[in-house]
Protein backbone atom coordinates (compact mmCIF):
# COMPACT_ATOMS: atom_id res chain seq x y z
CA UNK A 1 0.00 0.00 0.00
CA UNK A 2 1.48 3.38 -0.88
CA UNK A 3 1.42 6.54 1.21
CA UNK A 4 -1.35 7.92 -0.99
CA UNK A 5 -3.55 4.70 -0.19
CA UNK A 6 -2.81 5.45 3.60
CA UNK A 7 -4.21 8.71 3.70
CA UNK A 8 -7.47 7.26 2.75
CA UNK A 9 -7.51 4.06 5.16
CA UNK A 10 -10.32 4.91 7.96
CA UNK A 11 -8.43 2.95 10.52
CA UNK A 12 -5.75 3.72 13.49
CA UNK A 13 -2.49 3.63 11.54
CA UNK A 14 -0.19 1.96 13.80
CA UNK A 15 3.43 2.36 12.42
CA UNK A 16 6.86 0.60 13.15
CA UNK A 17 10.44 2.27 11.99
CA UNK A 18 13.66 -0.08 12.27
CA UNK A 19 16.00 -2.15 10.19
CA UNK A 20 15.04 -5.38 9.67
CA UNK A 21 16.83 -7.20 11.94
CA UNK A 22 16.35 -10.19 14.22
CA UNK A 23 16.87 -7.93 17.64
CA UNK A 24 14.70 -5.53 16.30
CA UNK A 25 11.60 -7.72 16.26
CA UNK A 26 9.87 -7.34 13.34
CA UNK A 27 8.26 -10.94 13.09
CA UNK A 28 6.26 -10.12 16.49
CA UNK A 29 4.72 -6.91 14.91
CA UNK A 30 2.61 -9.38 12.74
CA UNK A 31 1.49 -11.52 15.64
CA UNK A 32 0.31 -7.99 16.95
CA UNK A 33 -1.30 -7.23 13.84
CA UNK A 34 -3.09 -10.69 13.67
CA UNK A 35 -4.61 -9.40 17.14
CA UNK A 36 -6.01 -6.61 16.14
CA UNK A 37 -7.99 -7.06 12.68
CA UNK A 38 -9.58 -3.31 13.04
CA UNK A 39 -5.83 -1.76 12.98
CA UNK A 40 -3.81 -0.98 10.13
CA UNK A 41 -0.29 -1.85 10.98
CA UNK A 42 2.68 0.01 8.83
CA UNK A 43 6.13 -1.24 8.55
CA UNK A 44 9.31 0.85 7.24
CA UNK A 45 12.89 0.30 7.68
CA UNK A 46 15.94 -1.17 5.53
CA UNK A 47 15.59 -4.83 4.80
CA UNK A 48 19.25 -5.66 6.37
CA UNK A 49 18.19 -9.80 6.86
CA UNK A 50 16.81 -10.70 3.78
CA UNK A 51 15.23 -13.55 6.06
CA UNK A 52 13.16 -11.77 7.83
CA UNK A 53 12.45 -9.86 4.80
CA UNK A 54 10.81 -12.68 2.97
CA UNK A 55 9.03 -14.30 5.57
CA UNK A 56 7.65 -11.20 6.73
CA UNK A 57 6.22 -10.76 3.21
CA UNK A 58 5.11 -13.78 2.86
CA UNK A 59 3.46 -14.54 6.31
CA UNK A 60 1.76 -11.07 7.02
CA UNK A 61 -1.48 -10.42 7.64
CA UNK A 62 -3.78 -8.31 5.31
CA UNK A 63 -3.86 -5.31 7.80
CA UNK A 64 0.12 -5.16 7.93
CA UNK A 65 1.68 -3.57 5.15
CA UNK A 66 5.56 -3.41 4.64
CA UNK A 67 7.29 -0.66 2.48
CA UNK A 68 10.89 -1.16 2.69
CA UNK A 69 12.89 1.77 3.34
CA UNK A 70 11.54 5.48 2.71
CA UNK A 71 13.09 8.54 2.18
CA UNK A 72 12.86 10.65 5.20
CA UNK A 73 10.29 13.33 4.08
CA UNK A 74 8.01 10.28 3.33
CA UNK A 75 8.89 9.31 6.80
CA UNK A 76 7.81 12.58 8.52
CA UNK A 77 4.58 11.88 6.57
CA UNK A 78 3.95 8.46 7.66
CA UNK A 79 4.49 9.46 11.25
CA UNK A 80 2.22 12.25 10.86
CA UNK A 81 -0.68 10.27 9.57
CA UNK A 82 -0.46 7.55 12.30
CA UNK A 83 -2.05 7.20 15.86
CA UNK A 84 0.92 5.61 17.31
CA UNK A 85 4.13 4.41 17.15
CA UNK A 86 5.06 0.93 17.99
CA UNK A 87 8.92 -0.55 18.26
CA UNK A 88 9.61 -4.18 19.56
CA UNK A 89 13.09 -3.71 20.20
CA UNK A 90 14.58 -6.56 22.67
CA UNK A 91 18.09 -3.98 22.35
CA UNK A 92 19.00 -0.37 21.93
CA UNK A 93 22.03 2.01 22.83
CA UNK A 94 19.79 5.23 21.64
CA UNK A 95 17.08 4.83 20.09
CA UNK A 96 16.08 8.14 18.15
CA UNK A 97 12.39 6.33 17.20
CA UNK A 98 10.65 6.89 20.05
CA UNK A 99 11.77 10.82 20.28
CA UNK A 100 10.31 10.89 16.32
CA UNK A 101 7.42 10.09 17.12
CA UNK A 102 6.70 12.21 20.51
CA UNK A 103 8.11 15.46 18.74
CA UNK A 104 4.60 14.96 16.47
CA UNK A 105 2.87 14.33 19.47
CA UNK A 106 2.25 10.58 19.05
CA UNK A 107 2.40 7.90 21.59
CA UNK A 108 4.87 5.08 21.36
CA UNK A 109 4.57 1.26 22.86
CA UNK A 110 8.14 -0.22 23.66
CA UNK A 111 9.53 -3.00 25.35
CA UNK A 112 10.89 -1.54 29.01
CA UNK A 113 14.59 -1.47 28.00
CA UNK A 114 17.22 0.51 30.30
CA UNK A 115 18.13 2.75 27.92
CA UNK A 116 14.28 3.85 26.93
CA UNK A 117 13.89 4.45 30.67
CA UNK A 118 16.97 6.22 31.23
CA UNK A 119 16.39 8.45 28.05
CA UNK A 120 12.48 8.53 27.96
CA UNK A 121 10.97 7.97 31.12
CA UNK A 122 7.55 7.74 31.78
CA UNK A 123 7.04 9.30 28.02
CA UNK A 124 6.76 6.13 26.44
CA UNK A 125 3.78 3.33 26.97
CA UNK A 126 5.85 0.16 27.94
CA UNK A 127 4.71 -3.62 27.48
CA UNK A 128 6.39 -6.33 28.68
CA UNK A 129 5.16 -8.79 26.41
CA UNK A 130 3.30 -9.59 23.05
CA UNK A 131 0.16 -10.07 24.88
CA UNK A 132 0.76 -6.30 26.40
CA UNK A 133 1.25 -4.80 23.45
CA UNK A 134 -2.05 -6.08 22.52
CA UNK A 135 -3.77 -4.70 25.55
CA UNK A 136 -2.38 -1.04 25.12
CA UNK A 137 -2.87 -0.82 21.66
CA UNK A 138 -6.90 -1.65 22.28
CA UNK A 139 -6.40 0.09 25.79
CA UNK A 140 -5.31 3.79 23.30
CA UNK A 141 -7.74 3.15 20.48
CA UNK A 142 -10.67 2.99 23.41
CA UNK A 143 -8.94 6.70 24.39
CA UNK A 144 -8.77 7.48 20.59
CA UNK A 145 -5.32 7.63 20.92
CA UNK A 146 -5.86 10.52 22.95
CA UNK A 147 -2.85 10.97 25.58
CA UNK A 148 -1.27 13.75 27.40
CA UNK A 149 2.86 14.20 26.68
CA UNK A 150 4.40 16.22 28.82
CA UNK A 151 5.78 19.35 26.63
CA UNK A 152 8.18 20.40 29.14
CA UNK A 153 10.10 17.24 28.97
CA UNK A 154 10.08 17.26 25.19
CA UNK A 155 11.24 20.88 25.09
CA UNK A 156 14.00 19.26 27.44
CA UNK A 157 14.74 16.44 25.06
CA UNK A 158 15.21 18.77 22.42
CA UNK A 159 17.69 20.60 23.99
CA UNK A 160 19.60 18.00 25.71
CA UNK A 161 20.11 16.70 22.41
CA UNK A 162 21.40 19.40 20.03
CA UNK A 163 23.62 17.65 18.32
CA UNK A 164 25.89 20.86 17.43
CA UNK A 165 26.43 21.39 21.11
CA UNK A 166 27.20 18.38 22.21
CA UNK A 167 29.86 18.06 19.62
CA UNK A 168 31.55 21.72 20.24
CA UNK A 169 31.59 20.51 23.75
CA UNK A 170 33.55 17.31 23.16
CA UNK A 171 35.91 19.33 20.49
CA UNK A 172 36.67 21.37 23.53
CA UNK A 173 37.08 18.82 26.10
CA UNK A 174 38.91 16.59 24.00
CA UNK A 175 40.88 19.72 22.36
CA UNK A 176 40.42 18.45 18.77
CA UNK A 177 42.29 20.82 16.12
CA UNK A 178 42.33 18.10 12.94
CA UNK A 179 41.33 14.76 12.47
CA UNK A 180 41.05 11.66 10.17
CA UNK A 181 37.37 10.00 10.19
CA UNK A 182 37.20 6.27 9.42
CA UNK A 183 33.22 6.09 8.93
CA UNK A 184 31.20 3.63 7.39
CA UNK A 185 29.10 4.53 4.11
CA UNK A 186 26.85 2.71 1.54
CA UNK A 187 26.58 2.90 -2.57
CA UNK A 188 24.53 5.57 -3.65
CA UNK A 189 21.13 3.73 -3.95
CA UNK A 190 21.58 1.53 -0.91
CA UNK A 191 17.89 1.27 0.93
CA UNK A 192 20.07 0.93 4.20
CA UNK A 193 19.33 3.82 6.70
CA UNK A 194 20.74 2.93 10.51
CA UNK A 195 19.96 6.04 13.24
CA UNK A 196 23.53 5.58 14.42
CA UNK A 197 24.88 6.54 11.23
CA UNK A 198 22.86 9.78 11.01
CA UNK A 199 24.19 10.57 14.30
CA UNK A 200 28.12 10.15 13.36
CA UNK A 201 27.28 11.91 9.97
CA UNK A 202 25.70 14.80 11.91
CA UNK A 203 28.63 14.86 14.26
CA UNK A 204 31.26 14.53 10.97
CA UNK A 205 29.43 17.34 9.82
CA UNK A 206 29.23 19.90 12.76
CA UNK A 207 33.14 18.92 13.60
CA UNK A 208 34.31 20.81 9.75
CA UNK A 209 31.75 23.36 10.46
CA UNK A 210 33.42 24.08 13.61
CA UNK A 211 36.49 24.47 11.80
CA UNK A 212 38.51 21.43 12.43
CA UNK A 213 40.43 20.25 9.47
CA UNK A 214 39.33 16.87 8.71
CA UNK A 215 39.72 14.04 6.09
CA UNK A 216 36.82 11.69 5.77
CA UNK A 217 37.63 7.88 4.65
CA UNK A 218 34.59 6.54 4.04
CA UNK A 219 33.28 2.94 2.49
CA UNK A 220 30.53 5.24 0.38
CA UNK A 221 29.13 7.66 -0.95
CA UNK A 222 25.61 7.88 0.45
CA UNK A 223 25.93 9.79 3.66
CA UNK A 224 28.34 12.08 2.52
CA UNK A 225 26.51 13.29 -0.81
CA UNK A 226 23.60 13.79 1.43
CA UNK A 227 25.53 15.78 4.16
CA UNK A 228 27.77 17.67 1.87
CA UNK A 229 30.62 16.60 2.36
CA UNK A 230 32.10 15.33 -0.87
CA UNK A 231 35.40 17.62 -0.99
CA UNK A 232 36.12 16.17 2.87
CA UNK A 233 35.66 12.49 1.96
CA UNK A 234 37.73 10.20 -0.02
CA UNK A 235 35.70 6.57 -0.76
CA UNK A 236 37.86 3.43 -0.22
CA UNK A 237 37.53 -0.21 -0.04
CA UNK A 238 35.56 -0.04 -3.90
CA UNK A 239 37.10 -3.93 -3.86
CA UNK A 240 35.61 -4.70 -0.30
CA UNK A 241 32.04 -3.30 -1.65
CA UNK A 242 32.14 -6.16 -4.36
CA UNK A 243 32.31 -8.97 -1.91
CA UNK A 244 29.94 -7.45 0.15
CA UNK A 245 27.16 -7.16 -2.36
CA UNK A 246 28.19 -10.50 -3.13
CA UNK A 247 27.97 -11.88 -0.09
CA UNK A 248 24.27 -9.64 -0.36
CA UNK A 249 22.94 -11.71 -2.72
CA UNK A 250 24.03 -15.28 -1.53
CA UNK A 251 21.23 -14.18 1.21
CA UNK A 252 18.72 -13.42 -1.87
CA UNK A 253 19.67 -16.84 -4.06
CA UNK A 254 19.23 -18.47 -0.87
CA UNK A 255 16.05 -21.07 -0.34
CA UNK A 256 14.04 -20.17 2.55
CA UNK A 257 11.96 -23.39 2.46
CA UNK A 258 13.17 -26.56 4.20
CA UNK A 259 13.59 -30.02 2.15
CA UNK A 260 9.93 -31.02 3.28
CA UNK A 261 8.44 -27.82 2.02
CA UNK A 262 8.38 -26.20 5.49
CA UNK A 263 8.68 -22.47 6.77
CA UNK A 264 11.96 -22.42 8.51
CA UNK A 265 13.95 -20.19 10.74
CA UNK A 266 17.19 -19.77 8.81
CA UNK A 267 17.97 -20.16 5.62
CA UNK A 268 18.49 -23.47 3.86
CA UNK A 269 21.48 -23.58 2.19
CA UNK A 270 23.59 -26.22 0.62
CA UNK A 271 26.83 -27.45 2.19
CA UNK A 272 28.91 -25.91 -0.34
CA UNK A 273 27.28 -22.57 -0.29
CA UNK A 274 27.52 -22.41 3.72
CA UNK A 275 30.87 -22.89 3.23
CA UNK A 276 31.47 -19.78 0.60
CA UNK A 277 29.52 -17.54 3.04
CA UNK A 278 32.07 -18.78 6.18
CA UNK A 279 34.64 -17.89 3.40
CA UNK A 280 33.42 -14.53 2.47
CA UNK A 281 32.55 -13.65 5.88
CA UNK A 282 36.06 -13.73 7.09
CA UNK A 283 37.66 -12.15 3.87
CA UNK A 284 35.06 -9.21 4.88
CA UNK A 285 35.69 -9.80 8.31
CA UNK A 286 39.70 -9.05 7.34
CA UNK A 287 39.18 -6.81 3.95
CA UNK A 288 37.24 -3.64 5.61
CA UNK A 289 39.59 -2.89 8.11
CA UNK A 290 42.45 -3.49 5.69
CA UNK A 291 40.71 -0.93 3.63
CA UNK A 292 40.63 1.36 5.59
CA UNK A 293 44.35 1.17 7.12
CA UNK A 294 45.25 0.76 3.20
CA UNK A 295 43.68 4.06 2.53
CA UNK A 296 45.06 6.05 5.20
CA UNK A 297 48.70 4.97 4.65
CA UNK A 298 48.08 6.03 0.77
CA UNK A 299 46.67 9.52 1.82
CA UNK A 300 49.32 9.79 4.71
CA UNK A 301 51.21 12.96 3.00
CA UNK A 302 47.99 14.55 2.11
CA UNK A 303 46.33 13.89 5.82
CA UNK A 304 48.03 15.65 8.23
CA UNK A 305 45.90 15.35 11.35
CA UNK A 306 47.18 14.43 14.84
CA UNK A 307 43.17 12.57 15.86
CA UNK A 308 41.67 9.60 14.16
CA UNK A 309 38.05 9.22 14.84
CA UNK A 310 36.01 6.15 13.77
CA UNK A 311 32.39 5.34 13.75
CA UNK A 312 30.22 3.00 15.06
CA UNK A 313 31.57 -0.18 12.52
CA UNK A 314 33.84 -2.47 13.87
CA UNK A 315 35.74 -2.16 10.80
CA UNK A 316 36.40 1.18 11.51
CA UNK A 317 37.29 0.83 14.91
CA UNK A 318 39.96 -2.51 14.45
CA UNK A 319 41.44 0.27 11.57
CA UNK A 320 41.69 2.51 13.61
CA UNK A 321 43.71 0.27 16.51
CA UNK A 322 45.94 -0.58 13.83
CA UNK A 323 46.45 2.69 12.74
CA UNK A 324 47.23 3.76 16.25
CA UNK A 325 49.81 1.23 16.71
CA UNK A 326 51.91 2.20 13.35
CA UNK A 327 51.94 5.68 13.62
CA UNK A 328 51.34 6.25 17.45
CA UNK A 329 48.45 8.29 16.66
CA UNK A 330 45.30 9.38 19.68
CA UNK A 331 42.08 7.50 18.62
CA UNK A 332 39.05 8.40 19.44
CA UNK A 333 35.69 6.09 19.14
CA UNK A 334 32.21 6.79 18.65
CA UNK A 335 30.39 3.83 20.17
CA UNK A 336 26.58 3.60 20.45
CA UNK A 337 26.26 0.12 22.05
CA UNK A 338 27.59 -3.16 22.96
CA UNK A 339 25.81 -5.21 20.51
CA UNK A 340 29.04 -6.93 19.37
CA UNK A 341 29.47 -8.45 22.79
CA UNK A 342 25.84 -8.74 24.25
CA UNK A 343 24.06 -9.51 21.09
CA UNK A 344 26.09 -11.24 19.02
CA UNK A 345 28.89 -12.73 20.62
CA UNK A 346 26.22 -15.29 22.71
CA UNK A 347 24.27 -16.23 19.35
CA UNK A 348 28.34 -17.15 17.48
CA UNK A 349 30.24 -20.86 16.60
CA UNK A 350 33.63 -20.34 18.42
CA UNK A 351 35.35 -18.55 15.61
CA UNK A 352 33.28 -15.74 15.87
CA UNK A 353 33.08 -16.17 20.28
CA UNK A 354 36.97 -15.53 19.96
CA UNK A 355 36.90 -12.98 17.58
CA UNK A 356 34.09 -10.29 19.54
CA UNK A 357 36.16 -11.33 22.89
CA UNK A 358 39.19 -9.94 21.07
CA UNK A 359 37.59 -7.21 19.53
CA UNK A 360 36.01 -5.89 22.70
CA UNK A 361 39.70 -6.49 24.79
CA UNK A 362 41.34 -3.94 22.04
CA UNK A 363 39.00 -1.28 22.91
CA UNK A 364 41.54 -0.60 26.39
CA UNK A 365 43.92 0.60 23.37
CA UNK A 366 41.41 3.42 22.67
CA UNK A 367 42.30 6.58 24.11
CA UNK A 368 38.83 8.03 24.41
CA UNK A 369 35.44 6.72 23.40
CA UNK A 370 32.60 8.85 22.75
CA UNK A 371 28.81 7.08 23.78
CA UNK A 372 25.25 8.19 23.93
CA UNK A 373 23.59 7.01 26.24
CA UNK A 374 24.40 6.02 30.13
CA UNK A 375 23.19 2.20 29.48
CA UNK A 376 26.27 2.28 26.83
CA UNK A 377 29.05 4.27 29.27
CA UNK A 378 28.22 1.30 31.94
CA UNK A 379 28.34 -1.24 29.15
CA UNK A 380 31.45 -0.09 28.15
CA UNK A 381 33.62 -0.08 31.27
CA UNK A 382 33.28 -3.82 31.14
CA UNK A 383 36.17 -3.28 28.70
CA UNK A 384 38.33 -0.25 28.93
CA UNK A 385 38.52 2.51 31.93
CA UNK A 386 35.60 4.14 32.79
CA UNK A 387 37.16 7.16 32.97
CA UNK A 388 38.14 7.27 29.37
CA UNK A 389 34.66 7.03 28.46
CA UNK A 390 32.81 10.48 27.18
CA UNK A 391 28.78 10.69 27.18
CA UNK A 392 28.07 12.89 24.51
CA UNK A 393 25.19 14.72 25.93
CA UNK A 394 26.67 15.22 29.04
CA UNK A 395 27.29 18.72 30.99
CA UNK A 396 30.68 18.89 31.94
Amino acid sequence: MSLVGLRKERRPIILWIGALLQRKGPLEVMEIARALPYMRFVMIGSPRDLYIRDRLMRERPNNLSYLGAVSNRSKVALIRLSSAGITTSKYEGFGLIPLEFLLAGKPVLTYPLPTFHELYGDLLVYANNIPEFIEQLSELRRKRFKVKIDESKIALLRTQWNISQATWRIIRLLNIKSAVVFSEDYEKNSSTIFGCDLVNWKIWRQIRDRGVQMQVLASGVKYSEAFHMEPQTTQIGRRVAFLRRIRISMNKNSSLVSERGLRSDTPQWSSDMRGAAKILDVLLCIAEPLSYVLGYMRNKRRIRASDIVTCNSRSAITAGIIVKCLFRSRLICVIHDTGFYDIELPNSSFPWKVYFTMFSRCLRYVDRIITVSQKTQNDLSRFCDSNRIILLWGRS
